[in-house]
């Protein structure tokens, strides 16, 4: 899957960190995004797409999104090259639109021992980015227990941004 080099970029090395670190890009605004495609994280333990359909229902639920189909997500982004250096070029991003209507998407990679979870949020309209995140298991724990903590995580970065 050779869309995943966008999220090598960032690396898995911070997750010694101490706790979830957002960096939210100046100027954009979470909130104005209602159709978030969330293709399968990148996951060596294979959960990778179990984790994209539950966040994908949690966001519909929680936050208002309306559903984007991961599977044509996927096969959209696997006819470009996307790199960490070109991110997604105009192509991928008009046909993103064009034939699944998502304004923006996430992507997210799952640390080897499930330590951490890193999430990208990009702009399907302009390529940006729109928010970097290392998201860490609460309450001390060192490591996810699941797919279901690992959502739960990450929605409450996502509602801390509306």
């Amino acid at each position: 899957m050779r869309y995943w080099g966008l999220l090598l970029a960032a690396g898995l090395l911070g997750c010694a960190h101490s706790g979830t670190k957002v960096e939210p890009t100046d100027g954009e605004d979470f909130a104005r995004f209602h159709h978030i495609g969330v293709p399968s994280f990148v996951d060596s333990h294979g959960q990778g797409a179990l984790i994209a359909d539950d966040l994908a229902t949690a966001l519909g639920a929680q936050l208002n999104n309306e559903p984007v189909n991961r599977k044509a997500l996927e096969a959209v982004l696997s006819n470009y090259n996307l790199n960490s250096e070109t991110g997604l070029g105009v192509e991928a991003l008009e046909a993103i639109r064009k034939q699944v209507s998502a304004d923006a998407i996430i992507f997210g990679q799952m640390a080897p021992n499930w330590s951490a979870v890193r999430i990208t949020v990009v702009d399907a309209e302009m390529g940006t980015l729109v928010l970097r995140a290392l998201v860490m298991p609460r309450d001390k724990k060192k490591f996810f227990t699941g797919p279901d903590e690992v959502v739960r995580e990450i929605l409450r970065v996502f509602a801390g941004l509306r």
